[in-house]
C-alpha cells in the first residue's frame, strides 16, 4: 500500500448452499379408535399401540431415548387424547355429540436406515387403526456439509469484497470480522432466518400417496464480513 492509498472498510454478505442427502426420516402417524365408551376407546387404542410397537421391535426398533436418538429405528408415543365423537344430524341439522368416544395416540417413528422405510410403511398398512400422516426428512446438526457450506459462504463474501475493491482500483488487505448474518449490524433477531438452515429440495407431503423416497436437503449458510481494503490514488482525509 502506497502513501497515497486510503484504507477503507467493506461490509459484505456471503451466502451459499449445497444439496445433500438427509440423515433421518421422521414418520408421523396416529392410532385412532372409536368406541361406545371412553374406556373402550382407550383400551382399543392401547392394544393397537402394543401391536405397532411390537412390530417395530421386530424390525430392530427401540423406544426413543437420549441413547437411541440416532438408532437405525426408534419410536415415541408422545400424545394420548380422548374426546367425544361429534357428527352432523341430518334430521335436525345440528352438529353435536353422538354418545361415542375417540381415543387417539400420536406417534413419531424415526428412521435412519432408509432401507427400513418401506418396511415400516408396510407394517403400518397391516395395522387397521394406524395411519401415516406425514414424512419429514432432516439433516443432522453435525453433518459434514455444514462446515463445507459455511466455508463456501465465507469464500463468497471474500470474492464479493475483492470485486468491490477491484472496482475501486484497489485490493482487500485484511479480514476484520466474520459473523453470522445479522450479527454485525445489530439485527440478530430480524435476520435469524438468514443464517444456517436446512430445507427440503422438494416438499414432502401428507395424506394419500405419501412419497417415501429420501428427499434431498438444501443446507445453506449466510455470513457477514468486514474487510479492510486499500484504494490507491486517494489522499487521506
Amino acid at each position: 500500500m502506497s502513501g497515497n492509498d486510503q484504507q477503507i472498510v467493506l461490509s459484505v454478505r456471503g451466502d451459499a448452499q449445497r444439496a445433500v442427502a438427509p440423515d433421518q426420516a421422521s414418520l408421523s402417524c396416529a392410532i385412532s379408535m372409536l368406541a361406545d365408551t371412553k374406556d373402550e376407546a382407550r383400551a382399543g387404542a392401547a392394544t393397537s399401540l402394543d401391536e405397532l410397537t411390537a412390530a417395530l421391535a421386530q424390525l430392530g426398533g427401540r423406544p426413543l431415548t437420549p441413547e437411541t436418538a440416532r438408532a437405525a429405528l426408534a419410536w415415541s408415543a408422545y400424545s394420548v387424547q380422548a374426546h367425544p365423537d361429534h357428527a352432523h344430524n341430518r334430521h335436525t341439522g345440528e352438529h353435536g355429540p353422538t354418545g361415542r368416544h375417540w381415543a387417539t395416540v400420536q406417534l413419531q417413528i424415526l428412521v435412519r436406515d432408509f432401507g427400513l422405510v418401506t418396511r415400516v410403511e408396510a407394517m403400518l398398512g397391516r395395522i387397521e387403526l394406524a395411519e401415516l400422516s406425514w414424512v419429514n426428512w432432516t439433516v443432522d446438526d453435525d453433518n459434514a456439509a455444514w462446515a463445507l457450506v459455511r466455508a463456501d459462504a465465507i469464500h463468497a463474501a471474500l470474492a464479493k469484497g475483492r470485486d468491490y475493491a477491484a472496482a475501486l482500483g484497489g485490493s482487500v488487505t485484511a479480514v476484520q470480522q466474520i459473523a453470522d448474518g445479522g450479527l454485525l449490524d445489530g439485527t440478530q433477531a430480524l435476520e435469524h432466518h438468514h443464517r444456517s438452515k436446512a430445507t427440503a429440495l422438494a416438499m414432502g407431503g401428507g395424506g394419500e400417496g405419501i412419497a417415501l423416497d429420501p428427499v434431498p436437503q438444501i443446507v445453506s449458510a449466510v455470513i457477514e464480513a468486514r474487510l479492510a481494503a486499500a484504494i490507491p490514488g486517494v489522499s487521506p482525509s
